[in-house]
């Protein structure tokens, strides 16, 4: 797996920024509640693959259609590009029947997602296997214990309480703090993470 500078420069920068909070306030503070990601809500991101099939206009069906950088897909008999970046399979689907009410009466579409390009949350300290694991294709995303299992769970030298995971929210670094404990014994639901989240696992003083 091969990244960027920005890429290496980022995580650098956001495991300074763990180190620099482990004196923080280490009471438990866990992300709010919120929707998994589903085919009703998901927003479509450049590197997404999305088909497009048509009721009785197969000709006009397309597999696999690559969203590219720009967050654009090209259409069969079309000849513009179809910018889809940030918009849910039901808006791609209302836009690409309006546009194809000029040519078929009463067209109707079915939208879905083929494959999502990969995406990547990272563990970092006494895990077993820290770095990058991929969150999985699948709309459902993955959920915090089911990522920490990915990197072989808490080390034997790992804390288990006082995991710190930086969220970035509207521009802004947010810090929970997560007891798994509290996730073992279902105190707390486990909760989906998210692209770019970054868990820092301390060293357990005792």
């Amino acid at each position: 797996m091969r990244y960027s500078s920005n890429s290496i420069l980022r995580n650098v920068l956001f495991a300074c920024l763990l180190c620099f909070s482990l004196t923080a306030c280490t009471s438990t503070r866990y992300p709010p509640a919120g929707e998994a990601e589903n085919k009703h809500n998901y927003r479509v991101r450049p590197g997404d693959r999305v088909s497009l099939d048509f009721h009785g206009e197969s000709d006009l069906s397309t597999n696999a259609l690559l969203v590219s950088s720009k967050g654009e897909i090209q259409l069969k008999m079309y000849d513009q590009l179809l910018k889809v970046e940030g918009m849910t399979l039901d808006e791609i689907k209302v836009k690409v029947e309006s546009i194809y009410q000029k040519f078929l009466k009463n067209p109707t579409v079915v939208v879905r997602i083929d494959s999502t390009r990969p995406r990547y949350v990272t563990f970092f300290g006494f895990v077993v296997r820290p770095g990058p694991v991929e969150l999985r294709h699948e709309l459902g995303g993955i959920t915090f214990m089911s990522a920490l299992s990915l990197a072989g769970d808490i080390s034997p030298r790992g804390s288990k309480s006082g995991i710190k995971l930086l969220r970035e929210e509207n521009g802004q670094i947010e810090t929970y703090i997560i007891d798994y404990d509290d996730l073992v014994k279902g105190n707390v639901q486990d909760f989906p993470l998210k692209e770019g989240d970054r868990i820092y696992v301390s060293e357990s003083l005792y």
